[in-house]
């Protein structure tokens, strides 16, 4: 009930897998800065389970899709490339659920097409963010100049980080997933260019295109910091509750790695995006 598809749009090449019936309600699912596709593997299962068909999409210069070169990339391009999935998958209308930077560019995604978006699931950003959290994502670019034998080594680094604690198998499949074959062993197939690039958006303001969202909005929050900072500070937590009545909070005692694999997020999110009841635990 998977598939891989290679989606040639106007801007490059995008990975896409896509799981379940391909006449279902659809969720697109879109990653973070450095993230890729494997992002979402702890969705599939409860997905499906609820009767839909998930689309996780590999950002242009990350995992396996088309590294488009310098100053092809940002918020918008990325905005185009999803609604560019939908319309080449022959989606009308899908829910969406964005992590990090995904759900930054979902922001964008609905000012281009919310009237085909019903739902929607904001994993620990919607702009506002600390300058110590940003640090700490910059830092993190540096391992995507790795050069290793085995993926194990890359393994251990990331293990020995602290960053992604607990450690979860989840992780091992993740990682895993961006080492392709170079000369000298196996490297993140993302590119840093690329990542920097997009990592400007930082500082940018976001509130203005929160003023479009008029659909039943989840936001989950990361309540742990990240190298002494949150994505999503308190203060910009309780603004944009306060200005998006649709708008509800799934609080998660992690940081904002940790977030996918704390128990009941899964569950959570799915619940959100297919207008299901859910009771923790």
């Amino acid at each position: 009930m998977t598939e891989l598809l290679d989606l040639d749009l106007p801007n490059g090449r995008l990975r896409v897998e896509r799981s379940g019936p391909a006449d279902a309600p659809a969720v697109v699912c879109v990653h973070g800065l450095t993230a890729n596709l494997r992002s979402f593997d702890a969705l599939r299962e409860p997905l499906l389970a609820a009767g839909r068909q998930m689309v996780a999409i590999d950002l242009r210069g990350r995992g396996r899709s088309a590294d488009t070169g310098p100053g092809t990339y940002g918020l918008d391009r990325h905005a185009d490339d999803v609604v560019g999935v939908a319309d080449a998958l022959g989606l009308d209308t899908f829910a969406y659920v964005g992590w990090s930077m995904g759900a930054l560019t979902g922001l964008e995604v609905v000012a281009r097409a919310g009237a085909r978006i019903p739902r929607l699931a904001l994993l620990d950003a919607v702009g506002g963010m600390d300058d110590a959290a940003i640090a700490a994502v910059r830092a993190g670019t540096a391992r995507l100049d790795a050069v290793v034998p085995t993926p194990e080594p890359y393994l251990d680094a990331l293990k020995a980080s602290g960053v992604f604690d607990p450690w979860d198998p989840f992780w091992d499949v993740y990682f895993t997933y961006e080492l392709a074959p170079v000369d000298g062993g196996l490297s993140p197939s993302t590119s840093r260019s690329a990542v920097l690039e997009d990592l400007d958006v930082a500082g940018r303001d976001f509130t203005p295109l929160w003023a479009d969202l008029t659909m039943p909005t989840l936001l989950v929050w990361a309540s742990q910091d990240l190298g002494g900072g949150l994505i999503v500070p308190q203060d910009v937590r309780d603004e944009f509750l306060a200005r998006v009545p649709t708008a509800t909070l799934h609080a998660v005692d992690r940081n904002h790695y940790g977030i996918m694999v704390a128990p009941g997020v899964p569950e959570a999110i799915t619940a959100h995006v297919t207008d299901a009841e859910h009771r923790p635990g």
